[in-house]
């Protein structure tokens, strides 16, 4: 196993997007536009639900609420069945070249097989994982800090040391593991072992890399979210202004909702450039952090030269 350099990481990154960008995108259009079409068309029915709940008040009749949010339950279900499906489909198809090898066979990417099979089971073995170790972290700790506060006045400054320490061993825990779908797919297993070993020694080096990545993605986030976020700026300045003043803040809570409500509304002449912008962000966002574990993946692991 190697170690990851970062920048030279960085730049082969950029290398790889640059060189096979049309690649990358013939494999994610199609998902990334039936995923962005299923959200366009529920997120508009979830703000109506959110907005009618609001309208109940801060303590609204269970009866009533669960009528609010009762139209809005299938349409929840069914999007949570297409993100088990699109989101390991899209994972698969922008990640297949960069640790594999695999060509593009057709100008789309649209399977469902053993790759994706083993992406879903991946990520339920991780979250099962992170939810035991935050358990038993929370577990101790709490031991830890009710004993230590035996110890008087110190015992709250060895509790907030107890509680940062915890918090490190967690983010590292997540980090070993953060390789697991580039390892999937190159090595055909669930890649959870071979993310654990590949990573070893590299945690502060993939931190590093991973800040570095994700301060270039909130730049270009931010050029395709900046035009639309002005349209609900004015909503968040009113909540922000109304501080602890209830009456206030639910009417500006409800300018927010309604605000956010609007760029789904298709009758709206904005509604085509918001979606247009949402399936760039899907492709982009998923081309970019995928190449980036997939260059990471590549250089810890000592697969190939990346």
């Amino acid at each position: 196993m190697g170690k990851l350099p970062i920048f030279k990481a960085v730049a082969a990154t950029f290398a790889y997007l640059a060189r096979h960008g049309v690649e990358l995108f013939m494999a994610l259009w199609l998902p990334a536009l039936l995923f962005t079409a299923a959200n366009g068309w529920s997120s508009g029915q979830m703000f109506d639900a959110q907005i009618a709940l609001h309208n109940l008040g801060d303590h609204p009749n269970p009866t009533e609420a669960m009528t609010a949010m009762g139209p809005v339950f299938k349409t929840m279900a069914l999007m949570l069945a297409l993100i088990s499906i699109l989101y390991p489909m899209m994972i698969v198809a922008s990640l297949r070249h960069v640790v594999r090898g695999d060509r593009l066979k057709a100008p789309f990417y649209l399977g469902f097989g053993g790759d994706e099979l083993r992406i879903i089971g991946a990520y339920l073995l991780i979250v099962l994982m992170a939810l035991a170790a935050y358990f038993v972290l929370a577990l101790g700790i709490g031991v830890l800090a009710a004993i230590s506060s035996l110890a008087g006045p110190a015992g709250g400054v060895i509790g907030v040391v107890l509680g940062v320490a915890g918090f490190a061993v967690f983010f590292w825990f997540m980090v070993r593991l953060s390789l697991t779908f580039p390892a999937s797919i190159a090595t055909r297993t669930l890649g959870i072992t071979q993310s654990w070993a590949a990573t070893k020694g590299n945690s502060i080096r993939l931190v590093l890399y991973g800040v570095i990545m994700m301060v270039i993605f909130v730049m270009v986030f931010a050029a395709l979210a900046l035009p639309f976020f002005a349209s609900i700026m004015p909503a968040y300045k009113e909540l922000f202004a109304a501080g602890a003043d209830p009456v206030a803040s639910q009417a500006a809570q409800l300018k927010l909702l309604e605000a956010q409500r609007a760029l789904y509304d298709w009758s709206r002449p904005g509604f085509w450039p918001f979606m247009a912008a949402m399936f760039a962000y899907t492709v982009v966002s998923m081309a970019f952090f995928s190449v980036a574990s997939g260059v990471a993946w590549r250089y810890v692991s000592g697969d190939r030269e990346a």
